[in-house]
């Protein structure tokens, strides 16, 4: 403000300002024929326009002046800026003070990074996972749907419990819940626990495993229905992010150090997520009594604008269960297929598996969002679960390991384009104090899906791994034909 002062009335005598007189000092205009800008004016410029927009959120709700000579200042209450309790409000034609959503905090992010890169580091372990019990194909699949079978209740109860005690609440008891669990795994491998021990405290991990709905809801809570598919998007490239740097971390510690030291690394890591949340993240207020933060009604019907909003709701949840399903297959049996049929070892297969990870990640940020705007987000969704199945089918079908490699490209195409495409939808149909209910709901699909497609398609590999491949590619086309089928009313659930 000094800076300003100087610049705009060179000859009056430097005085001190203080946040309590910059309101009248700064009202008194100068006279236009005694101001030069001297040389190097632009940066102190600058610096003073900087101070102005600080002391102004500091002060709160004040309300500036309206100077003859600059207009409204910034955070005025004709211009908006930052209102009281640092809440950002903006302002509509009659200069009213309208409350306004802030974005998420970088920190769900963060963690959701963090919590994942524990999951996406198993990846390439798997394989020695299955040697170090001397598993078959279907045990292998025991093996991969224990947690999700935990999981099954936790997707439903953490997000209902979200809306009573908290997001943050949920957050914490989820992170840490799961990595206390991961690291009663590794001891189980250090000491030759029995397999049965160990898929036991796989489930119990899983009964913690809620936070995936929490997060998405906490996103909504923080965001305006604009940039809820790209906030959503982003979530998306944190996990991605995790699958570029999971599977490589994955191999690399367990080339150099061993199996239950890697499990016991995810458990620390899920842990330090935990503590994160509980030290930084934000509570959003979640406003009951049915009125949506958005400003929207407090009925279903009125946040989404179609007569059965439940239409668009079932549908979303049949697709969601195919996608699941083959995408659980995917994680499972891509990683066992490369190592049988290729002799592909943790320590290539590690790399291989951060390179798709990475164009995922490019595809959901850089892609992703140009992709909407030219075809829309159900075509989107639909258009991603068929790159998905033809993916799955020639991985099936692979004879080498280049043509395996090249298939997973259709993967690393579909995944970003399809997955915003389900909370966004499901979270617009509901009221805020019920986005965790609804997106519970989608959890449970989910996990039952995880659960079957292991158990299910690791009997059918045993027999033919082409036609599990396969199969798992016509489940998802399924998923693609309801689209097709009912895009006309999700669309309709998409207007605002």
């Amino acid at each position: 403000l000094k800076a300003v002062q100087m610049i705009l009335a060179p000859q009056r005598p430097a005085l001190s300002v203080t946040s309590r007189n910059v309101a009248s000092r700064i009202s008194r205009p100068p006279r236009l024929d005694t101001v030069r800008l001297q040389s190097g004016s632009a940066p102190a410029v600058g610096i003073g326009l900087v101070s102005v927009l600080e002391l102004r959120r500091r002060q709160g709700r004040r309300n500036w002046p309206r100077h003859p000579l600059w207009g409204d200042l910034p955070g005025s209450t004709l211009r908006g800026g930052i209102g009281k309790d640092n809440d950002i409000v903006k302002a509509n034609p009659e200069g009213e003070r309208v409350p306004e959503k802030s974005a998420p905090q970088t920190t769900i992010f963060v963690v959701v990074f963090l919590h994942l890169l524990g999951f996406t580091m198993a990846g390439p372990i798997l394989p020695a996972l299955r040697d170090h019990f001397s598993l078959d194909a279907a045990q292998t699949g025991l093996m991969t749907s224990a947690f999700p079978l935990g999981a099954f209740a936790a997707a439903f109860i953490f997000p209902i419990l979200s809306d009573l005690v908290g997001r943050k609440a949920m957050l914490v008891a989820s992170y840490t819940g799961v990595g206390c669990g991961l690291l009663l795994q590794s001891v189980a491998i250090a000491y030759n626990w029995s397999f049965e021990t160990y898929l036991a405290l796989r489930v119990a991990s899983g009964t913690f495993a809620g936070a995936t709905s929490v997060v998405k809801a906490y996103i909504a809570d923080t965001s305006d229905q604009e940039t809820l598919p790209r906030l959503l998007a982003y979530r998306d490239a944190a996990g991605t992010m995790s699958f570029i740097v999971g599977p490589t971390l994955g191999g690399l510690l367990f080339h150099f150090t061993g199996l239950s030291f890697v499990v016991a690394f995810t458990g620390v890591v899920s842990v330090i997520a935990g503590l994160m949340v509980a030290a930084i993240l934000k509570t959003p207020k979640v406003r009951q009594g049915g009125s949506s933060a958005d400003g929207g009604g407090t009925a279903m019907g009125k946040e989404c604008p179609l007569i059965n909003p439940w239409i668009a709701v079932v549908t979303t949840l049949a697709v969601s269960f195919s996608y699941a399903f083959g995408h659980a297959f995917f994680g499972s049996f891509f990683p066992v297929l490369c190592a049988e049929r290729f002799g592909i070892q943790p320590e290539v297969l590690g790399p291989m598996l951060t390179t798709i990870s990475c164009l995922v990640f490019v595809n959901s940020t850089f892609v992703y969002g140009r992709l909407v705007q030219l075809i829309g987000m159900v075509t989107c969704a639909m258009l991603g679960l068929i790159s998905v199945a033809l993916a799955l089918t020639l991985t099936g079908g692979a004879l080498s390991f280049k043509v395996a490699a090249f298939s997973a490209m259709f993967y690393a195409f579909g995944v970003p384009i399809f997955a915003p495409a389900v909370p966004t939808i499901l979270t617009r149909c509901a009221p805020q104090e019920k986005r965790g209910f609804i997106l519970g709901i989608d959890s449970a699909v989910v996990s039952v899906a995880r659960i079957l497609a292991p158990v299910i398609m690791g009997v059918v590999y045993e027999t033919s791994p082409v036609r599990s491949f396969r199969l798992a590619g016509l489940v998802m086309l399924v998923g693609a034909g309801i689209l097709a089928a009912q895009q006309a009313t999700l669309r309709k659930s998409m207007a605002r």
